[in-house]
């Protein structure tokens, strides 16, 4: 079956969202310090995705 792109983006934000909680050993407690770490890695991937952008387009240039 076909997941679609906003589907898929979801699993993995809470796959993220899991790994970062067992790897810093922060559980959240309440709805303000979940959405706060929720806004931290929103802001990572956002980072992710300008730097996977960029590199993209490194590419395009130096292959065109």
């Amino acid at each position: 079956t076909e997941l679609s792109h906003g589907h898929l983006a979801s699993i993995v934000k809470m796959i993220r969202r899991e790994l970062l909680q067992v790897h810093t050993g922060m559980w959240p407690q309440g709805e303000m310090a979940q959405d706060a770490l929720e806004s931290a890695i929103d802001q990572r991937e956002d980072e992710l995705t300008q730097l996977e952008a960029e590199q993209e387009r490194r590419r395009e240039v130096a292959f065109p």
